[in-house]
């Protein structure tokens, strides 16, 4: 494991296999499948996030070493391949495991970056000195009873199975589950009950070999499965893919400060963000189905990849227009009404829409059309001034509801609705008013719209970052921010602010936006500014910018 007081970022966390408990479990995840891995990269507890409910319980992958004798391969006597270490990746997790000449990385994660993502995926790559036979025995519990068969050495597994049709004799079912090796077949197959699978394979090897295995899902029928297993039996193709998507995510929006506690833990929380994203048919939500929860997430996500935001946003908006300003308290499959049970939760509801769009629109106005949302924020804003009557005597929902009006009247502003922005101040300030007098510790009390570390943000067409950035250290960076199709890379060196354009991931620098900065000090603009040494091997980071300008920052405690 890296020190804490490790500047470096892009090292991944190394442990023992032994230092790690037995139970300990870690999250993997992509929009379409969450699970739990354990200290041998094995799955548990698999959930399809679109119809929110478990695929699978656990399968676990068994690697052994058969022993030549006299008679030939030993069924019976194996050699033991014995896990050495664990390492942690944003993107994956794998497993190291050792026997005398034989080496194994078991690497498991759930793939990103293609449209065929209901998937786990593990690849078992085999080292070994001379000619070795390993054999991988896997075993499945489905955790509930499927119908299951061998299809072209593939494992089906489904649910409520309907007819077979067509030339492959492929069936529709409430739930499919296709798994098996990208390239051959096990060897045996059985099936002790109808929700458990054994399956086992041998692998001759020669030098190096891989042996990756493939488990996809479906909702729908046996079909989508299958094109899912065949879009992920590429499976370097499927790495390099998932790579590339959390590169993005870790890489876009660094945060560099003296402080390398606080930077990894700006790092980890854009990791955990992407990872607390889910696709349900209705759009992208949090995990946990909340709608209380996606403030958090549009925040982190402004950081890095703001369209991630603006489809939360969208799936907010269409819940609104389609309760005529009465939010759920939670996302279906999550909540099966279409309307919030009591004010309180239509005021938390309404406040997480509402706050989300007004600080989006001040971190990410590029690009945005506040025009399509403000038909549903005129719709949650009424819906709210009717209903205050039933908060009355109730601390945390009057402050729901007084931080819901405050977005709504900075929204209407940004709308040129004058009317209603008065209006709508004017109520959550009655609200604000009426509870000050009678405890007279509202402020207190009072949400903030603001984020404890202030993120930059535009007013009209100027980058705003508070003066408190570089009062409390010394120096800090911010990487490649998004600004609309391109971004912008923030550097202070204790003296000037140095300011520069990025491409941003699509190649594309934004050219629209100019870059007038409000900062309270210096400003120097490069045409670029570039970051050295961040590397895990070579570290020594600095910054260069234009006529040899450099910086070289130092850290705490390292």
């Amino acid at each position: 494991m890296p020190e804490r007081t490790s500047p470096i970022l892009d090292r991944p966390e190394t442990f023992d296999y032994d230092d790690i408990a037995p139970d300990a479990r870690f999250l993997r995840a992509n929009p379409d499948v969450r699970y739990f891995s354990d200290r041998n990269s094995d799955l548990h507890d698999l959930d399809f996030s679109r119809q929110n409910r478990p695929y699978a319980r656990s399968i676990t992958l068994s690697i052994a070493a058969p022993i030549y004798t006299s008679q030939g391969i030993s069924a019976e006597s194996m050699e033991d391949v014995l896990p050495l270490a664990a390492r942690f990746y944003p993107g994956y997790q794998e497993t190291i495991y050792g026997a005398e000449g034989v080496i194994i990385s078991k690497r498991t994660y759930a793939p990103m970056g293609s449209n065929e993502d209901r998937s786990v995926l593990w690849q078992l790559e085999c080292q070994a000195e001379g000619d070795r036979l390993l054999q991988i025995a896997v075993e499945i519990d489905w955790g509930e009873p499927l119908e299951q068969r061998m299809v072209d050495g593939l494992l089906v597994a489904q649910s409520l199975p309907g007819q077979a049709r067509g030339v492959h004799e492929q069936q529709n079912a409430e739930s499919t589950r296709v798994f098996g090796a990208a390239d051959g077949q096990p060897d045996r197959v059985s099936f002790p009950d109808e929700s458990r699978a054994h399956l086992l394979y041998h692998v001759l090897v020669a030098g190096q070999v891989d042996l990756p295995l493939i488990l996809t899902v479906s909702e729908v029928g046996e079909q989508m499965a299958w094109n899912g297993f065949l879009a992920q039996r590429d499976i370097d193709r499927a790495f390099n893919l998932t790579q590339n998507v959390w590169q993005r995510i870790t890489q876009r929006g660094r945060l560099w400060t003296p402080d390398p506690a606080f930077n990894r833990a700006a790092d980890q929380a854009k990791q955990t963000a992407a990872r607390q994203l889910i696709r349900l048919r209705g759009g992208d939500a949090p995990a946990d189905g909340l709608l209380a929860s996606v403030p958090a997430l549009v925040e982190a996500f402004d950081l890095y990849e703001p369209a991630r935001s603006r489809s939360l946003l969208e799936h907010l908006r269409r819940l609104a227009e389609k309760g005529n300003g009465q939010l759920p308290p939670a996302f279906a499959p999550f909540y099966v009404e279409s309307r919030s049970d009591t004010a309180p939760a239509l005021a938390r509801s309404s406040r997480a829409y509402l706050t989300s769009l007004a600080a989006h629109l001040r971190r990410q106005p590029h690009g945005f059309s506040l025009a399509e949302h403000y038909p549903a924020v005129r719709l949650c804003a009424e819906v709210l001034i009717r209903a205050r009557r039933e908060l009355d005597e109730q601390p945390a929902a009057l402050a729901d509801f007084a931080a819901a009006l405050q977005a709504a009247a900075q929204l209407a502003r940004h709308s040129d609705d004058g009317v209603n922005e008065a209006r709508w101040e004017g109520e959550a300030e009655f609200v604000i008013g009426d509870w000050e007098a009678g405890t007279g510790d509202w402020e207190e009390r009072l949400p903030s719209l603001q984020s404890p570390l202030p993120s930059p943000q535009w007013t009209d067409q100027s980058l705003r970052l508070a003066r408190a950035w570089s009062d409390d250290w010394g120096w800090w960076a911010l990487v490649d921010l998004p600004v609309g199709e391109g971004g912008v890379t923030l550097v202070w060196d204790g003296e000037t602010l140095h300011v520069a354009r990025t491409s941003g991931p699509s190649g594309k620098a934004e050219t629209t936006a100019p870059l007038a900065v409000e900062f309270a000090g210096p400003v120097q603009r490069h045409s670029r500014l570039l970051v050295l040494g961040a590397g895990e091997d070579d570290f020594d980071l600095r910054f260069r910018g234009d006529g040899g300008w450099v910086f070289r920052p130092q850290f705490l405690d390292f």
